[in-house]
């Protein structure tokens, strides 16, 4: 009788335990696979979004490059479609990162139809720099996460 007893608990604590583990690891997983796909599809966009500062360059510095072919027509419009997906994605009222996020947006916003041909490679480098202090406390959080240290 005392040896079912205990292979019972021994059961429960077991499976108890395991149940951890697994809702730990499955956590982990999850949250950092999202998390560095919001990276990715974050940094895709500020891509997209320098693409044409610097084919402006370039046609600044070579005058056989077209200015209006269809295909920079499409870089351009995909640059701007980019911008406002960033602007939705940066917390600019509460979190980390709160000055980077504001002086991100306050640069993209500067992104525009009449303001394009002034934006430079100075312009470019801002932008990316900002980019990376919004995106490194993230990762890190990735790589916390997938360890289980970070969960809520």
């Amino acid at each position: 009788m005392n040896e079912t007893i205990y292979g019972l608990i021994g059961l429960i604590f077991g499976s108890g335990i395991s149940f951890i583990i697994f809702k730990r690891q499955t956590w982990g997983e999850i949250v950092s696979k999202n998390r560095m796909e919001w990276i990715n599809n974050f940094r895709e966009e500020v891509s997209k979004v320098l693409l044409p500062v610097e084919l402006n360059i370039q046609r600044s510095n070579d005058d056989s490059i077209p200015n209006t072919d269809e295909t920079t027509c499409s870089i351009l419009k995909d640059g701007f479609y980019s911008k406002n997906k960033l602007l939705t994605r940066l917390n600019i009222n509460h979190g980390a990162n709160i000055d980077a996020n504001q002086k991100l947006a306050e640069l993209l916003d500067e992104y525009s139809i009449k303001n394009f041909h002034n934006l430079d490679d100075k312009w470019g480098k801002q932008v990316i720099f900002l980019t990376k202090m919004i995106l490194e406390p993230e990762w890190r959080r990735v790589k916390k996460e997938a360890k289980g240290v970070d969960q809520k």
